[in-house]
C-alpha cells in the first residue's frame, strides 16, 4: 500500500507506508528496533535502499512518553546505522535540523532533569573512539541500531536502546508470576553487592533491574526481552 508519506529524522529520503501482502511470506526487519515489520509500516522508494521501520519505531516520540525510565533529561533517537546522514537538497545533517528532531523528543522517567529530554541522534563514523553504553541494559553501543541520546550529552551521556527505553514502571514477568516486578534505574543499594538475576545468573552490574520486594529477587532486561514471544 503506497501513500501516506513521512519524513523521519533517520533517514534522508521520504519514507512510504507499507502492508505486507500474503503472498510476500519474507518479512522485512525495521531498521529501528530490528524486529519484523508486520503487518505494515514505512519503507525508503530508492531502488536498493531496503530501509524500513515499523509503526511504533517510526512514530515515537509523538504520543505521551515524558514519563519514560529517564525523566531526568530529555531523550533523542540516535541513528548510528544509516550510510547518510545528511538532506540530499542541502547536504545539512539531520542532526542540526532541531525542528524535525523535536518531534521525537521525550522525557524519560529515570532521566527527568530540567533540559535533559531524549532525542534522535546519529553518532558519527568514527564513533567508536566516544565509547557509549546503554543506561538500560548497561551493554556498549555497537553497529547499525536506533537509540535515543540526552540532549545535553556531552555532559550527561545518557542513552538508552530502544527496546530499553520501551519497559514499564511495573509489570507482571513469567519467571516471578506471584508479584508484580518493578522496574529500578540500579539494584537497592542494600543488595547491590553481588547480585546475580535469579533467572539467568548474570552478575548485576550498573544497569536497569526488574525488583520484587515481596520475594526479594531481581531480574535482569535481558531474561525479559528474551523471554518476549
Amino acid at each position: 500500500m503506497f501513500g501516506p508519506n513521512i519524513d523521519h529524522p533517520g533517514h534522508h529520503r521520504t519514507l512510504f507506508s507499507w502492508t505486507r501482502r500474503s503472498n510476500y511470506p519474507v518479512p522485512f526487519k525495521c531498521n529501528g528496533c530490528t524486529q519484523d515489520v508486520e503487518p505494515e509500516g514505512f519503507y525508503c522508494p530508492e531502488e536498493g535502499c531496503e530501509f524500513y521501520l515499523d509503526y511504533t519505531c517510526a512514530y515515537f516520540g509523538h504520543g505521551d512518553y515524558t514519563k519514560i525510565h529517564h525523566p531526568l533529561h530529555p531523550l533523542t533517537f540516535h541513528f548510528e546505522s544509516f550510510p547518510n546522514h545528511q538532506t540530499e537538497a542541502c547536504l545539512q545533517s539531520f542532526e542540526d535540523n532541531l525542528e524535525i528532531l523535536s518531534k521525537y523528543e521525550f522525557r524519560h522517567f529515570f532521566h527527568c532533569h530540567e533540559n535533559h529530554t531524549l532525542l534522535p541522534h546519529i553518532f558519527p563514523d568514527n564513533f567508536f573512539k566516544y565509547p557509549a553504553t546503554c543506561q538500560g541494559c548497561g551493554k556498549d553501543i555497537w553497529g547499525p541500531e536506533l537509540l535515543f541520546k540526552c540532549r545535553r550529552s556531552f555532559e550527561c551521556k545518557y542513552y538508552l536502546h530502544i527496546p530499553c527505553s520501551r519497559v514499564p514502571k511495573e509489570m507482571n514477568h513469567l519467571f516471578h508470576p506471584q508479584h508484580t516486578v518493578t522496574l529500578l534505574e540500579r539494584p537497592p543499594d542494600d543488595i547491590k553487592q553481588g547480585l546475580h538475576c535469579v533467572a539467568c545468573c548474570k552478575r548485576i552490574e550498573d544497569e536497569f533491574v526488574l525488583h520484587c520486594t515481596g520475594v526479594p529477587s531481581i531480574l535482569t532486561l535481558d531474561v525479559l526481552f528474551e523471554s518476549r514471544p
